[in-house]
């Protein structure tokens, strides 16, 4: 016999060791019903904030585990020390559970600058905030006095003679003035009053009845005042570049909210909320 049949016949004589045996998938029919990816359910969701690097193309991402966050100068949640702007203590964002379902909300806590989100419309209200470009401006409803209407330092008209006045209140004689004031410390406040039911701000004087050209931060149309169905005088952004931003005391976060503290701005991010991601 061969070498290689004798080495055949020992394999052959080797008591074969059992199995394990292994269940192949079976083919299935296909569906097109899928399984949600997993989430945990067991304890609160946790949100993000993206602190956003200054081109805006980058950022740094914190999570928002702890019940409520500060954000400021000098605090142990989100802190931004280089911006004197921010107050020390500025703001927080606290996480809440109402009906069942967790939210976010955004306080601010006076601080000297005011803490903003942007927004695509709202309407005006007196000591209102808004930001529009580099300049922070406050909503002021007073009576109209001709005498009162002057110009600023650079000769822009706070009264441009054809303006037409907001209805008078009730128990007053005399029509409202709508104007927005610039609040600054660092030179002479601007004053912008509307000169009509529709118009528009921004640089460029041959589509604004209200011009700020000296702003780089500023679209030629900006934004846009105008009266809407309810006679409320509301002011919407035009898609500018960089935005409008309204001044909150508290406000309620939603996912992709841009937020503004100081020269710092943060995009909020809430994580997908299930509907069995709910506490009694």
């Amino acid at each position: 016999m061969t070498t290689k049949l004798k080495a055949n016949a020992r394999l052959a004589a080797i008591p074969k060791q059992p199995g394990i045996p292994i269940d192949l998938p079976s083919e299935s029919p296909p569906t097109d019903v899928q399984a949600n990816a997993f989430r945990p359910l067991k304890r609160p969701p946790i949100a993000k904030v993206h602190l956003m690097d200054d081109d805006l193309l980058g950022s740094e991402s914190i999570r928002l585990r702890a019940q409520s966050t500060l954000l400021g100068r000098d605090c142990s949640g989100i802190s931004i020390p280089h911006d004197t702007e921010i107050s020390k203590r500025h703001a927080q964002i606290r996480r809440l559970l109402r009906h069942g379902v967790y939210q976010w909300m955004l306080e601010d806590l006076d601080s000297c600058n005011g803490t903003f989100v942007r927004v695509r419309r709202c309407r005006l209200k007196q000591g209102r905030k808004f930001q529009i470009g580099s300049r922070i401006f406050s909503v002021s409803f007073t009576q109209h006095d001709s005498k009162s209407d002057s110009t600023d330092s650079h000769g822009r008209v706070a009264s441009l003679g054809t303006s037409l006045f907001a209805p008078a209140l009730p128990g007053n004689e005399k029509p409202t003035r709508i104007a927005l004031v610039e609040c600054t410390r660092e030179r002479k406040p601007m004053i912008l009053e509307l000169p009509s039911q529709e118009c528009h701000l921004g640089s460029d004087g041959r589509v604004c009845q209200l011009i700020i050209d000296d702003d780089p931060w500023l679209d030629g149309r900006h934004v846009r005042f105008f009266i809407d169905a309810q006679n409320r005088w509301v002011i919407e952004d035009m898609a500018s570049v960089n935005g409008l931003w309204v001044g909150i005391h508290a406000f309620r976060l939603r996912d992709r909210t841009w937020i503004q503290m100081g020269e710092q701005r943060l995009l909020f991010c809430a994580p997908l909320v299930l509907p069995s991601h709910t506490q009694s």
